[in-house]
């Protein structure tokens, strides 16, 4: 039997880390997102910059940096985005490795903002993959989505290799590599 299978548009974008986010990408994103009319859009984490929460910022300029702002921009853009499938990356997994800190008043603020990004999925009717790394993954097609957590000169090959096909964006450099496997597995960036 001939089975055929309509095509299905998506698109997939991550990185964009809060108010961090250049206006221009941005507003590129949001206008291709019009024109194209994915079916499924997905983010593929650090759509929060969280950089007061980074392990070295105490002591240093990241301590103090606004995180009111941050979070309402990453929230904004996903709002704006409106993903049906939204990923954790290694910037949002710091809250959950701090929600249980000593500290209580790390530890609630990270809890609080958690609950803020858990709302705001939610209500855009995303499906939330909270967990970050080697498990963090959804198939689409033949490709598996993921924010990625590999780095170096080879991270997109070794993706391949550990992964099979991949779309990941952690690098922050557009790329794409075949692993050395032999169904040619290639992962993009």
């Amino acid at each position: 039997m001939n089975i055929t299978q309509k095509w299905k548009r998506f698109m997939a974008v991550g990185c964009s880390h809060g108010n961090l986010i250049d206006p221009n990408a941005a507003d590129a994103v949001l206008r291709f997102r019009d024109r194209w009319k994915p079916v499924t859009v997905a983010h593929l984490g650090d759509f929060v910059d969280t950089a007061a929460f980074r392990s070295g910022a105490t002591g240093s300029s990241d301590e103090s940096e606004p995180i009111g702002p941050d979070i309402d921009a990453g929230l904004a853009f996903l709002g704006a985005l409106r993903p049906t499938l939204v990923f954790n990356g290694n910037h949002e997994a710091r809250l959950w490795r701090l929600q249980n800190h000593h500290n209580a008043i790390v530890s609630d603020c990270a809890s609080q903002i958690i609950n803020r990004l858990r709302m705001a999925t939610t209500k855009l009717k995303a499906e939330y993959v909270e967990d970050w790394g080697i498990r963090a993954w959804r198939r689409l097609g033949n490709y598996s989505l993921g924010h990625g957590y590999l780095f170096g000169e080879s991270f997109l090959r070794d993706t391949a290799e550990s992964h099979g096909n991949t779309i990941i964006a952690h690098a922050h450099r557009a790329g794409m590599a075949t692993g050395r496997r032999s169904d040619a597995a290639t992962a993009y960036c």
